[in-house]
Order: structure tokens, then C-alpha cells, then sequence
């Protein structure tokens, strides 16, 4: 009797034990602590990286994981993944079918391999590559294989997630001299509580050998959804895109060949320009054409005809120029001059624009830029075929219904989320982020629709800070805050348009960008931050061997987003008070703006580098 009495009490004791674990899990801890927690951590811990590689090496097996062991609270990962300051991942794949897959990362293939992430072993995941212009610069540039990947735990495991999380992105941190442009916008998108991505640095190792040190950031997917939103949520997310160039290497779907070109090109690259140029983009032009028609010409004409030709020609075709050219040269005028141009066109990029600008393609196309054109669904392709959760046609209805109210102006505090879209603007005009909807690319950022009600999400920001389209550093650190948008109009624009254009959402976004200048930035908070992470990943980039700028860009690069971010914040907090000019027509003249003299933006990283050189100019230092 005492005995079965004992067996009893403890089977009770047992049960209850473990109720107290499994209600421990479900306590969801915030996402921008979990990240400021593993950015603080590094006082208390040592960042000496020989001490954690011997560490690692005293563990003589991982533990395997599998879908039935990995079925934990969604929001795990926060501190399971995000919550450490470095991850150590390992690919194991077969070597054959990993050369195989590196030779034709272009086309985005999936190969099935096994992935280990601080210890624990997953089986079976799928990888690969990622990116659009970034992916066919590097696919065309023989001296890195360095791409930027996508982990999908469950793609060949059904159900198989990591402490929750379905899918991980590891960005190759291209175009990033300092490593922290993307880790840092998403430190003020979170500081702001706008919902995103939890990101942490990792070393990437492919079977045991160095690959690169990357940014780890959570794909927005399922497991995104259910952490921000709820797992009975009924938000729609979108992430429209027309600017997706797909395959880079000119592989269709189903293996099919790409339009044969002129001269048996198969469509991979325009055909031969001038001058040698092989016009894989012609220059940004003004409200967003991409080279698609001439410039806007004098007395409003758009370019679609050349302007009134000697001998009453029409200038539909350029008259035949000298040495059978065709138009190459604007037609020859009295006494030798060219037709004048009209004083406000400018390139968005500057000058010296590179050969291989990432976007520039039609913004609008398929619903992109958010205006409403019908209520025909194929309209809005690019945005429905980019549903990241599904949707059914209902669903696609109101948000067109959305769109059309929105671009009447219709009752915007119903069919916008006003507050947290204003706190979104704020930080990308802050942050000079125009590889986004704020310039004619139109892309980067995820549309989210709850009952009607449209807020946009972030996504890729390796060319914030100014990195992109940007003249100069002066023009980066006194981008207007009146006039939002680069290289495309205002009504071009309506979700944030529309919002602008009511003083009291003017008055709002102008007090969240206040809060980022003085509350964010001049009270030491970003400086602090960006000292801390330069103590945890030193050792990491100086071993980096595969980097794309080196250890000595890294460092200049870190001081030199410090100084960018200072001058930005005395800019903004001038446009603000009146003091400097604050919309881009104003400062075309004026001599009140922020001296940005001191820094060169290039230390940021750019776009179109010549790897070759760069490879070469690492190996003489």
C-alpha cells in the first residue's frame, strides 16, 4: 500500500514538472531584446576566436535533429538562433555535387545537404543561391564563388524546422565594405517596432572548410508570420517584385532556352552596344525610365520623338548619322551644337554610373508601385504571384479595393496602417535606403494586408546608408526629407503619398524622424552599438578570407558608417527646424547644407565592384 502510495506521489511529482517546463516555452520573449541582449553580451564574454574554436573542436559529435525534435514554439529561434552573437554553420555536402552546384548557382538549383548550426545537425535541408543583380555580378566574376543563400529546413524533410524557424537566408554581405549596414538599419527598424527581421552574424563553413562570414537573417515566411503576427493570424504577406531576373544564367523554366538574340546571343546580355558597352542596363533617367525612352526634351515633350529636325523631319527616327551610325549622337545643329538639354535632368547615381544598376526596370509593372489601374486580379500579377502565405481571391479583391481607395484618398486610417507605415518611411529616409519602393527600382519590401488594412515590412538593406543611387556623400547626408522619393514622382507613389500630403501624417513622420536624430543616434546609442559589434566580429573579418573588401576596409568602413550616420542626423534635425532646405528643389543652390566633405561614401561599399582588382589589391596588403 505505501509503496503503490509512493509510486503514486511520484508519477504526480513527475507530471507536474513538466507542466512547468512546457509553459517555460511558451513565453515569447521580445525581438529587439533577444537582439540587444547578444549585442551586450560581449561584455561579458571573451572574443578571443581561438578560444572558441578550440572550444568546438573538444566536441567529438553533433547532436542529429530531426522534424519529430524540432517541433518547439515558434518563437525558439529568437533565442536558440538570433540570440547568439556569432552562429557557426557547417555544410556538409557531396563534394562532386557541390562543384556542380557552385557552376550553375546562376540558375538558383537546390541541392539537398546537411547543415549544422551551433551543435546541432539537421539532415536533409535544401539549399540555394539568391539574389538578382548581386547574384550575376558575382556568377560572372571568376574569383569568388561567395553567393548569398537560402536554407529551407523542411524542403526535402517534411515538417523539419530549427527550434521553429522554416527557412533562413545567409547574405553574403556583397556591397558592404563595413558588414553592418544591414545588421544596423535592422537595429533602428526594431528600435522603431516596426516588425522585422531577427538577423545575427555566422561563419559559414562548407564540409569543414572556410565559405565566408555572413549575416544570418529570418527569411519572412511561415515562421515569421507566427512570431510577429500569430498563428491565427489572417495577414496576408506579399513581396512584390517585377525586377526578379529569375536565372542568371539564362536558363528558362523546364530547361527551356532563353528569346535567341542577334548575332546567336541567347538572351543572357543585350546585344553589343557602342563603344564596346554591353548595355546590360542603360543609365537611370529621369521619374524613373530606365533608358527605355530618351530623356524628357524641352517644352514638356517626353522623349518619344526627337525634337522638330532641319527640313521638317519629324524625329521619329534619328536622321543617319556620320559613319553610318544611327542615331548614336544626338543630330548635328547649326554651327556644330547639339540640341540643349533641359537643366533638371539629372542621373539619380550621378555621373559615373555603373554598367550594371540594380533595377531601374518599369516600377509600376504588374502592381508593384501599389497604384490601383483596374480590379482586374492579372493586373496585379506581380504582387499575387508573390504571395508568401496563401491567398484566395477574396483576398486579392480587398486589396485591390484597398489600393483603389488609398489612391482616391479615401478614409486612409482605414485602409493603412498609418502609424506604423510612417514609422517605416521615417527610417528609410533616414537611412538613405533607395534600393526600395522609394526610388523607380520599387522593390524590397514585403506588403502586408490584414482585413483590408495595407502596412509595408522591410527587406534587404546592404545598400542603405546612402549606398545606391547617391551622387556624392553630401547629397546622401542631406537627402531631403520633403521630397521621400529618388528618380520617380510622388504619384507614382500613393501609399506614402497619399499620407504625406495631410499635415497632421507630415507632422508625425517628421516627429518619428526627430526620434531617430537625437533619441537613436546623438545620444550615443548607435556609436555604442556599432563600437560593441566591431568587438565581437574583429577576429571574424580578419579571417575572412573570402571577404569581398578585407580586413582594412572593414575598419575604415565602420568609422566611416559612424560619421555618415553622425552627419545625417545634424542634417535631418536642420530640415527639420528650417535651418537647412528641406525638399530637393531648395537645395540645388543652397549653401546652408551639412559639409560631408570628410567622409567617402565609397568606404560604405558600392555596387558594380571590380572584384578582380579589389582580389588583387587584398593580397598585396
Amino acid at each position: 500500500m505505501k509503496k503503490s502510495f509512493v509510486l503514486l506521489l511520484a508519477a504526480l511529482l513527475t507530471i507536474s514538472m513538466c507542466a512547468c517546463d512546457q509553459g517555460g516555452s511558451d513565453v515569447k520573449t521580445d525581438s529587439s531584446q533577444v537582439q540587444s541582449s547578444a549585442v551586450e553580451s560581449v561584455e561579458e564574454e571573451s572574443t578571443d576566436k581561438s578560444e572558441k574554436n578550440s572550444d568546438t573542436s573538444e566536441k567529438t559529435e553533433s547532436s542529429e535533429v530531426s522534424a519529430q525534435t524540432t517541433a518547439s514554439s515558434a518563437s525558439d529561434y529568437e533565442t536558440a538562433v538570433f540570440g547568439k552573437d556569432v552562429l557557426t554553420v557547417n555544410i556538409t555536402a557531396d563534394k562532386d555535387k557541390w562543384t556542380e552546384y557552385l557552376e550553375n548557382a546562376g540558375s538558383k538549383p537546390w541541392i539537398q545537404c546537411d547543415i549544422d548550426i551551433d551543435g546541432e545537425t539537421y539532415k536533409d535541408v535544401g539549399i540555394k543561391t539568391k539574389g538578382n543583380t548581386s547574384l550575376q555580378q558575382l556568377v560572372n566574376d571568376d574569383t569568388t564563388t561567395r553567393y548569398s543563400l537560402k536554407v529551407n529546413f523542411g524542403k526535402y524533410t517534411d515538417g523539419q524546422t530549427c527550434h521553429g524557424l522554416d527557412k533562413l537566408a545567409l547574405n553574403n554581405i556583397y556591397a558592404d565594405s563595413t558588414y553592418l549596414k544591414e545588421y544596423m538599419s535592422y537595429d533602428l527598424l526594431k528600435y522603431m517596432n516596426i516588425p522585422s527581421s531577427l538577423c545575427t552574424f555566422a561563419e559559414i563553413k562548407v564540409n569543414g572548410e572556410h565559405f565566408g562570414f555572413y549575416l544570418a537573417v529570418e527569411d519572412v515566411d511561415d515562421s515569421y508570420i507566427d512570431r510577429i503576427y500569430g498563428s491565427d493570424s489572417s495577414v496576408k504577406l506579399y513581396k512584390p517584385e517585377s525586377m526578379d531576373i529569375g536565372d542568371v544564367q539564362g536558363n528558362m523554366p523546364d530547361g527551356q532556352q532563353l528569346p535567341q538574340m542577334p548575332d546567336g546571343q541567347n538572351g543572357q546580355q543585350p546585344p553589343q552596344m557602342p563603344d564596346g558597352q554591353n548595355g546590360q542596363q542603360l543609365p537611370q533617367m529621369p521619374d524613373g525610365q530606365n533608358g527605355q525612352q530618351p530623356p524628357q526634351m524641352p517644352d514638356g515633350q517626353n522623349g518619344q520623338q526627337f525634337p522638330q529636325m532641319p527640313d521638317g523631319q519629324n524625329g521619329q527616327q534619328p536622321p543617319q548619322m556620320s559613319g553610318g551610325q544611327n542615331g548614336q549622337q544626338p543630330p548635328q545643329m547649326p554651327d556644330g551644337e547639339r540640341p540643349s538639354m533641359p537643366e533638371e535632368m539629372e542621373f539619380p547615381g550621378g555621373n559615373d554610373i555603373p554598367g550594371n544598376m540594380p533595377g531601374g526596370m518599369d516600377g509600376g509593372r504588374g502592381g508593384v508601385d501599389l497604384n490601383y489601374t483596374d480590379d482586374n486580379i492579372e493586373s496585379y500579377s506581380n504582387i499575387f504571384d508573390n504571395s508568401i502565405n496563401k491567398s484566395e481571391e477574396e483576398d486579392q479583391k480587398r486589396l485591390i479595393d484597398s489600393l483603389k481607395n488609398i489612391s482616391e484618398g479615401n478614409d486612409l486610417e482605414k485602409y493603412i496602417d498609418t502609424d506604423e507605415l510612417l514609422r517605416y518611411v521615417a527610417c528609410n529616409v533616414f537611412l538613405v535606403n533607395l534600393d526600395s519602393y522609394l526610388s523607380s527600382n520599387c522593390h524590397n519590401y514585403i506588403l502586408a494586408e490584414d482585413n483590408g488594412k495595407l502596412s509595408m515590412l522591410p527587406w534587404d538593406y546592404n545598400l542603405s546608408f546612402g549606398s545606391y543611387q547617391m551622387e556624392n556623400a553630401d547629397s546622401a547626408v542631406n537627402y531631403a526629407i520633403d521630397t521621400v522619393f529618388n528618380g520617380v514622382s510622388a504619384e507614382d507613389r500613393p501609399i506614402i503619398s497619399k499620407l504625406l500630403e495631410k499635415e497632421e501624417y507630415c507632422e508625425k513622420y517628421h516627429a518619428y524622424l526627430k526620434e531617430i536624430a537625437e533619441k537613436y543616434v546623438q545620444s550615443g546609442q548607435f556609436e555604442k552599438t556599432v563600437d560593441k559589434l566591431c568587438k565581437v566580429i574583429d577576429s571574424y573579418v580578419k579571417s575572412d578570407s573570402t571577404s569581398f573588401d578585407g580586413y582594412d576596409a572593414w575598419k575604415e568602413g565602420a568609422e566611416s558608417l559612424k560619421l555618415f550616420t553622425k552627419l545625417r542626423a545634424e542634417s535631418v534635425i536642420g530640415q527639420l527646424s528650417g535651418e537647412i532646405p528641406s525638399t530637393k528643389e531648395e537645395q540645388k543652390d543652397s549653401k546652408k547644407l551639412i559639409d560631408a566633405s570628410a567622409l567617402d561614401l565609397k568606404k560604405l561599399g558600392t555596387m558594380n565592384m571590380d572584384q578582380k582588382a579589389k582580389q588583387a589589391d587584398k593580397k598585396e596588403n
